[in-house]
């Protein structure tokens, strides 16, 4: 507000003024309102306000003992009824206190006078009728103090104030904030940097029912220093009104943290400390302030932290986009980034889709657009997941300097994850991608063409990363190997084969974000299963190519993955296995393995002595079979038979059923039972059921007289496990 000498030197011209206009009319009364006559109150269950009753001015009273009306511009999310006026009391302000509440444009709604003050602190009026206001509608409320020395902060409306429902907007918007007028009680519109005078409401929302609890709250590492948290938001009203609630609260343990708009439902939890667990709940907040009840508790545990030579953003774990870019337009994709310590790019890595798109390029730039550097490009392949595209000669960067790096996707289908950014950046030490707040956008992109990517496109990640090499760090070597084990040695056309493939490291130290590709050769791909691995995740996502993904494998330690196929051809097959890491290999010329399988022409008569085990439960893939779980058993030679024959497995199995693999059929097959009337039925979704008496402790051949093909035949007996059967003929393969 004016210094002293000014509001003294102000007086006076107001009252010389005044005596000039001799008996015109002062100013107007304010139009009539009710005044009370009431105790001071504090503020009863459900009522709001903008300042807690801890909160204390910067100056309790003032050096100035004029008297001033004092005010606060306001306005609530949700509608209710203002119950009251409050103020901080200091020293000195003393005298009779009005309470006041006006329109945005100085209509008096209501006034009441204080009674039973305090010496000091918090002060309270009500008034005889509680006033309701409408929702997002700005109105004044205000005090008059007779005597000056009020309570005052200095650039407290410097900002907008907000305690939901209720907002204060700061005093450089609209007609300002921080009201004042000096004289007898009236209508406030002058302002003085900024300056909060601690006057607030009592104010009761009409709707006193929280929002539900957000659900499928889940909490997962992103990284050592940050945590992801998603969950199914939290719901307001019900019927045709029922919607998200205003805002979304996240608490670490009993800490807030974050308060966020009710149509988000994602936060990145950063600045953690790594190999730490930490807990969180998500409450809900409607637009009168009831919070709804937390959320259940999870629990996550960030990445334990260590050096790291090449480092990264994000492993084959926690790199995982869920969506691709659906158009084909060409476009550089990139990252806006920077690192604590000086270094060495020496590769970009990107997550390629599984489109057949032409092959990519990446670049590096300064922050301003200078190229830095361009890596050799991608081999035409049609696989998807992390790929990696060397520099020719290592790019140099300075420690906390901001850089770009991306790639040219020509053929558009780029992998993509909206509003990454939004929220929150990615911190992997030395290595930071900052929020989109703090980069002014991340996720940036060049459309129709190649060229430095400058658009923010709804801050999202396009999965482009670096393998950085700092000046000084871990520089212990890493060797990591691949082997093929096929110790059958040959295949059979139409019958399973398998093999292994075992990537080890000789290095000493941990290598990370490994990854294996196996082509699969034409005539084995159509019939290829999903492979099974000791660590990390396998499969065929696309037809011709068998993919890995291992986080990490320790120095000195193998990784596992066995290859199952089906040959729908007989010749020779050849497989390439190539294993790569982020790590530069001290040994690079073992990471590529190739096996040759000579696979002979199908054998129509299928026995079971070669199949591996005995006197146990069989299931899976075996021979041209699919063995249905839990129903079959490969027993020992038996009865009839003089080699290894299959049954039912276990009592009470009086069925059981044989996926056949290519386009085949069962002819007929041998069966032995010891028991008297037994009946065999064999039967096919397609072909006519079939039903033969067995003959007493004598291998019993049967025959179907099937035509066409069958691609899963059941077997039944009368007798369930007492049954054997060995000699499954099968019709030939095309």
């Amino acid at each position: 507000m004016l210094s002293r000498s000014s509001i003294w030197m102000t007086t006076l011209l107001l009252g010389f003024m005044g005596a000039q206009l001799g008996c015109g009319a002062g100013e107007p009364s304010a139009p009539g309102a009710p005044r009370t006559e009431q105790v001071a109150q504090p503020l009863l269950p459900g009522e709001r306000s903008l300042f807690s009753a801890s909160a204390v001015p910067d100056v309790a009273a003032a050096n100035d003992s004029a008297a001033v009306e004092l005010g606060m511009r306001f306005r609530s999310d949700a509608p209710g009824q203002i119950k009251g006026v409050r103020f901080y009391k200091g020293a000195g302000n003393t005298g009779t206190h009005t309470g006041s509440l006006w329109s945005a444009s100085g209509t008096l709604l209501a006034t009441a006078t204080f009674q039973g003050e305090t010496a000091s602190g918090w002060q309270e009026v009500r008034f005889t009728t509680p006033v309701n206001i409408t929702a997002d509608t700005n109105y004044v409320v205000s005090y008059h103090a007779p005597a000056g020395h009020y309570a005052a902060t200095s650039n407290g409306f410097a900002s907008a104030l907000a305690a939901p429902p209720l907002h204060a907007p700061a005093s450089g918007t609209g007609a300002g904030n921080g009201l004042y007028r000096y004289g007898a009680s009236g209508f406030p519109t002058d302002t003085f940097q900024a300056t909060n005078y601690w006057v607030d409401v009592a104010f009761q929302p009409n709707d006193t029912t929280p929002p539900t609890a957000p659900t499928n709250v889940t909490a997962t590492p992103n990284s050592s220093t940050a945590i992801d948290l998603t969950w199914y938001a939290s719901v307001d009203g019900n019927g045709e009104m029922q919607g998200n609630a205003r805002a979304h609260l996240v608490y670490r343990g009993s800490q807030l943290i974050a308060e966020l708009p009710g149509t988000t439902t994602s936060y990145r939890d950063t600045g953690l400390t790594p190999a730490t667990a930490y807990s969180y709940t998500v409450r809900g907040r409607d637009a009168a302030g009831n919070v709804g009840p937390a959320s259940a508790t999870v629990t996550a545990t960030t990445l334990a932290s260590s050096t790291c030579n090449p480092c990264s953003f994000w492993n084959v774990v926690t790199g995982d986009p869920h969506a691709i870019n659906g158009d084909s337009t060409p476009a550089e994709v990139g990252l806006k980034f920077h690192t604590d310590v000086a270094g060495t790019v020496t590769k970009i890595r990107y997550y390629k889709s599984g489109m057949a798109t032409p092959p990519v390029v990446g670049h590096l730039w300064s922050a301003t657009g200078t190229l830095l550097g361009t890596t050799a490009q991608a081999p035409v392949e049609s696989g998807f997941g992390w790929r990696e595209l060397a520099f020719p000669t290592p790019v140099s960067l300075a420690a906390n300097t901001t850089y770009v790096v991306s790639y040219f996707a020509p053929g558009g289908y780029y992998a993509i994850t909206s509003s990454y950014f939004s929220n929150a950046g990615v911190d992997m030490p030395p290595l930071h991608a900052p929020s989109a707040a703090a980069a002014g956008g991340n996720g940036v992109r060049h459309l129709n063409g190649s060229g430095f990517p400058t658009d923010a496109y709804y801050n999202a990640n396009f999965w482009v990363d670096v393998a950085f090499v700092p000046t000084t760090g871990n520089a212990s070597p890493v060797d990591v190997s691949v082997q093929h084990s096929f110790p059958a040695g040959s295949g059979v056309r139409g019958q399973a084969l398998h093999y292994d493939i075992t990537l080890t490291n000789h290095g000493t130290r941990a290598a990370t974000n490994l990854t294996l590709d196996v082509p699969v050769p034409t005539g084995l791909a159509p019939l290829a299963f999903i492979p099974s691995a000791s660590v990390g995740s396998c499969g065929y996502f696309t037809q011709d190519n068998m993919h890995c993904d291992i986080t990490d494998l320790p120095a000195g330690q193998s990784a596992v993955v066995r290859m199952t196929l089906v040959p729908s051809l007989a010749g020779t097959f050849q497989f390439q296995a190539t294993v790569t890491a982020s790590e530069t290999d001290n040994v690079p010329g073992n990471n590529t393995s190739t096996l040759t399988i000579p696979v002979g022409a199908a054998t129509n008569v299928v026995t079971f002595d070669a199949f591996d085990g005995a006197d146990a439960p069989i299931t899976g893939i075996h021979g041209p079979f699919y063995f249905v779980h839990n129903k079959w058993y490969l027993g020992s030679p038996w009865g009839g038979f003089t080699t290894q024959s299959v049954s039912f497995n276990g009592g009470g199995v009086n069925q059981g059923e044989l996926s056949i693999y290519g386009q085949r059929t069962v002819v007929g097959l041998d069966a032995f039972t010891w028991d008297a009337g037994a009946t065999l039925t064999v039967s096919c979704f397609n072909q006519p059921t079939r039903t033969f008496p067995l003959t007493q402790g004598q291998v019993t051949h049967v025959v179907t007289n099937w035509q066409g093909t069958c691609s899963s035949v059941t077997l039944a007996t009368s007798n369930g496990w007492d049954t054997n059967f060995d000699n499954i003929e099968l019709s030939p393969l095309p």
